[in-house]
């Protein structure tokens, strides 16, 4: 499967994303100098393969859970300087209605999926924070339900989810410190037409779930 400046490929029954270093990283990236035609790649014991050429690949690390560079109520305030924010949580409804939003909209990931992953993400990172629920049962959830559902790049996100690893834009928006968060904020708001919105969206609706005074602090 090819779109745009990105292919990819199965490996070992996992899906792989193939692509130069100016695309935003999924949480299953390899690196390459080119991208290869999908009719003559190869993929395998970290090789890559295309036209019988094997080229030079690098894998990006995903984000994994650390604690939140910031709280709740400020991160709230953050996202909402971010621009069309707002009309993406609208369009989007209820955040609170996983079989509503599992492969809701077009797209590589649909916005729902987009809106869940965010959710999923800042979760991981700030359950033990910010006291709301760890996401690992919702997150195992909605792997095992998303084949089939959605589309094969949505389904591998939340297969990554369920193993704690997320793209890189998005362990980084949910970790950053406060001096840090507008430009992390602001780099995934420009992933994609509205994934990145969506996302921040699913950041916000996890924030959004703290009440005053849950905030206990690392445990």
């Amino acid at each position: 499967m090819r779109t745009g400046t990105v292919a990819f490929a199965e490996a070992g029954g996992e899906l792989l994303a193939l692509h130069g270093p100016a695309v935003e990283a999924f949480p299953f990236s390899l690196v390459v100098a080119r991208v290869p035609p999908e009719d003559d790649l190869l993929v395998g014991d970290g090789v890559v393969v295309a036209g019988g050429r094997r080229l030079a690949a690098r894998a990006v690390p995903a984000a994994v859970p650390v604690p939140p560079g910031v709280d709740a109520a400020v991160m709230l305030r953050a996202l909402d300087g971010v621009p069309g924010l707002a009309a993406r949580r609208e369009a989007l409804g209820d955040p609170d209605d996983p079989e509503r939003l599992l492969g809701r909209g077009p797209g590589l990931t649909p916005s729902g999926d987009d809106l869940l992953l965010g959710r999923l993400a800042m979760a991981a990172h700030a359950h033990r924070h910010w006291g709301v629920p760890d996401p690992a049962p919702l997150a195992a959830y909605l792997a095992e339900r998303a084949p089939g559902r959605t589309t094969r790049v949505a389904a591998a996100m939340y297969a990554a989810a369920a193993r704690g690893r997320y793209a890189p834009a998005i362990g980084a928006a949910c970790a950053a410190a406060p001096g840090d968060l507008p430009a992390a904020l602001a780099r995934l708001a420009a992933v994609g037409a509205t994934s990145g919105l969506d996302t921040l969206a699913g950041i916000a609706a996890t924030a959004a779930g703290v009440s005053p005074g849950r905030e206990p602090g690392p445990a």
